[in-house]
């Protein structure tokens, strides 16, 4: 029990996940609420790729500062609290200092 919070199959981490990203609550530590987090976003950036009509090859093959990119990682900044490194990584934004900074430059452009 030191080095996991889950014992048994990836079903059933699986449920677990959903069940604490639905249910957060005191009773539930930091690895459980990131992997949960993580999950979330995840479902989040597909449900993205999707609705663009995009695939995972599209997210190589496209500019690391596509406006489609941009604009799903500034969703997923807004609606989780998962980290740049992990957004960046996931969208294949180059690193994550560079997605903060077009991200910046993304959110003033539309303010204007």
């Amino acid at each position: 029990m030191r080095r996991g919070w889950c014992l048994g199959d990836e079903a059933l981490r699986q449920e677990l996940l959903g069940q604490v990203s639905e249910q957060k609550g005191e009773n539930h530590y930091g690895q459980e609420r990131r992997e949960s987090d993580e999950q979330r976003a995840e479902r989040l950036v597909v449900a993205g790729l999707v609705k663009a009509g995009w695939t995972e090859e599209d997210l190589a093959q496209r500019r690391k500062t596509d406006p489609l990119k941009l604009r799903l990682a500034a969703r997923r900044r807004r609606e989780t609290p998962v980290t740049l490194k992990w957004i960046a990584s996931r969208l294949q934004a180059g690193t994550w200092k560079n997605l903060n900074r077009r991200l910046y430059e993304y959110r003033e452009s539309k303010e204007k």
